[in-house]
């Protein structure tokens, strides 16, 4: 979810504007998937462990329920490409920004630090949020909630035993991962050969699929909360970054910043449907499964290649607002679910969700930040009336501000 400074070069397969609207295709996923998630008779993928109760599920409802059927397809879809396209897009900003860009990289304490800042704030607002909830969740107890705060503002908490129960929400999993991902990044990739990255890619698929068996799901779990789980569509936008594949055929560039070229756009829909039967597919193998973020990466790039303007249109503000979504969607996720969970309405309370979710984003992103100044004459004396009076000036001044930028109040005398 990072939003590196991403120019429109040509050397790029990936513009900036094509990084704005993945994230919002992403983050549509995010929401579909962690509200449908909690649904009691909808099959759900599993992004941490093999589980293939949720395709025996699916081929039940297709066969009964259209619309639950419906739901459920796209819910089991979207659990594969939405965390896999956010981690694909941060590692390929990083070497946008740094290895390609005229950004110079900082040493590994100053780099830690600023994306840790970055995270950590993130951490904060979903987690004030979130306590405000359970000070009025009727079944929900601040016990169980604040002994984690700390854990999760360290983004330390996917170490623990139990990262599920460690880190409250769980959906917040994704902020230690990334983190973890920077840091691996600063230490063993940055300006290293691409052999370095492979090796460390192959030695996290090897040590996961140790762990592969259905029987023993905790370690497993406890792999994929972590940067080993996710390390290979971190790489993938690492190799897509610093080995681009063009398959632009146009003779200027004019032409190809119009129109991708006919030849282009065939292999791009092949690339489609071939990832998309893969997806499908590797939820039923357990080794398919291990390398699924390949075909997920491979999916969501062609998409963004085949997209038509009008789509790309509404995608592109929802992607702006992405980071702001997924800090302030899993509150309001858990109320929606807490009170209307078994309702027969489900899109209709879905609807009112992503309604709420967006409006909320919305304010927050376009904020005012407020600007208060104190103007005192304190023992100002007037010849005819011979007292002494206090004039207070408050003025209050909005600007648009960064969606993470702090928004102190500033005094002025």
């Amino acid at each position: 979810m990072d939003k590196h400074i991403i120019t429109n070069s040509m050397s790029q397969p990936l513009t900036r504007d094509d990084c704005t609207i993945m994230r919002g295709i992403a983050i549509c996923f995010v929401l579909f998937h962690n509200f449908f998630l909690h649904v009691y008779d909808i099959p759900k993928g599993c992004e941490f462990y093999f589980d293939p109760t949720g395709n025996d599920m699916l081929a039940h409802l297709i066969n009964t329920t259209r619309l639950r059927a419906v739901i459920g397809f796209f819910t089991h879809y979207s659990t594969f490409v939405d965390m896999s396209a956010f981690t694909f897009l941060s590692g390929y900003g990083l070497v946008i920004k740094y290895e390609r860009g005229a950004a110079p990289m900082p040493a590994f304490m100053p780099f830690v630090r600023h994306h840790y800042r970055k995270l950590a704030s993130m951490m904060a607002a979903g987690l004030a949020m979130y306590f405000i909830y359970l000070c009025f969740a009727p079944d929900r107890s601040l016990v169980e909630f604040v002994p984690r705060i700390l854990p999760d503002l360290t983004l330390l908490a996917n170490f623990c035993p139990r990262p599920e129960s460690a880190i409250l929400p769980f959906i917040y999993w994704f902020l230690g991962m990334i983190f973890q991902l920077y840091a691996i990044y600063r230490l063993a990739i940055w300006r290293r050969p691409t052999t370095v990255l492979l090796v460390l890619v192959v030695a996290a698929l090897l040590l996961q699929a140790i762990y592969l068996s259905p029987d023993d799901t905790t370690t497993l779990l406890y792999l994929r909360a972590t940067a080993i789980g996710w390390l290979l569509p971190f790489a993938l936008g690492i190799l897509y970054a610093r080995h681009p594949i063009r398959l632009h055929t146009g003779i200027s560039s004019t032409d190809v910043a119009a129109h991708d070229s006919l030849r282009s756009k065939l292999i791009y829909i092949g690339v489609f449907i071939i990832s998309s039967i893969l997806i499908l597919l590797s939820s039923h193998s357990p080794t398919l499964w291990l390398i699924i973020p390949i075909f997920a990466c491979a999916h969501i790039v062609a998409v963004i290649h085949l997209l038509p303007t009008i789509l790309r249109a509404i995608f592109r503000p929802i992607g702006i607002l992405s980071a702001t979504l997924y800090v302030i969607h899993p509150t309001l996720r858990d109320i929606f679910i807490c009170y209307f969970e078994h309702t027969p309405y489900l899109l209709t309370h879905f609807a009112y969700f992503l309604l709420s979710t967006f409006t909320l984003a919305l304010a927050w992103h376009h904020r005012p930040q407020l600007s208060f100044r104190w103007d005192c004459d304190a023992g100002r004396s007037d010849s005819a009336q011979n007292t002494t009076y206090l004039r207070h000036i408050f003025t209050f001044t909005a600007r648009q501000t960064n969606p993470w930028e702090s928004a102190w109040l500033r005094r002025r005398r």
